[in-house]
């Protein structure tokens, strides 16, 4: 039994049920999405959308992402690395599998995806609390008449802390952000180094 990555593509084997591994777990968020953890076998029964399939667990059948998930080429006993020109979406001429879709994503494509979610999401977090700093809390204290110092420290913690950390946090990690080539962004040693100096106390911790 051969396997490779699913995503963007999909590969399917003359007549065998199309099975894929889980490669992550997934949580459902909505009642029509299928459940399940990584290392699950799941029945792909439809692929036609190349970012959510239909899949079956058991008796349980829902949509899941194809990223989470990567295909078994061939159904046969035993498993096996897939070869590398099947791994980066280029099939054998005489080979068995018909590819339907995109390319596969290779590596570099698959971590640019990561990098660029994370730094989405950071740059996110500071706005966010940009707005709680510089909008609810600097009108909060122009209140005193609502509130005392000891009300807006129950109420915000210690949000300025945050705010000043992942100010410096984002600026280190933009310096390490290849806009060019994300893939080649080094931000891994940002988190070890910050992660040391990032601030605590009672409120707004980030977990």
């Amino acid at each position: 039994m051969q396997w490779i990555r699913g995503g963007s593509g999909m590969l399917i084997t003359g007549d065998s049920i199309v099975s894929a591994e889980a490669v992550w777990d997934h949580v459902t968020m909505a009642n029509r999405e299928l459940a399940f953890k990584a290392g699950d076998v799941i029945k792909v029964l439809d692929a036609s959308n190349k970012d959510w399939w239909w899949g079956q667990i058991d008796d349980e059948e829902g949509w899941f992402p194809a990223s989470f998930v990567r295909l078994w080429v061939n159904q046969e006993d035993g498993v096996e690395e897939g070869p590398s020109d099947v791994q980066n979406g280029h099939l054998d001429p005489n080979s068995d599998c018909l590819c339907l879709g995109r390319p596969l994503q290779n590596r570099d494509q698959m971590r640019a995806n990561v990098i660029n979610e994370i730094m989405s999401t950071e740059r996110h977090y500071i706005k966010h609390l940009k707005d709680i700093c510089e909008g609810y809390l600097k009108q909060c204290r122009k209140r005193r008449d609502m509130f005392s110092d000891e009300q807006l420290k129950v109420i915000f913690g210690n949000i300025e802390d945050i705010y000043r950390f992942q100010m410096g946090f984002v600026r280190d990690l933009e310096k390490q952000y290849n806009n060019d080539d994300p893939h080649l962004s080094e931000i891994g040693p940002c988190f070890l180094e910050h992660v040391s100096i990032f601030p605590h106390g009672d409120g707004f911790e980030r977990g």
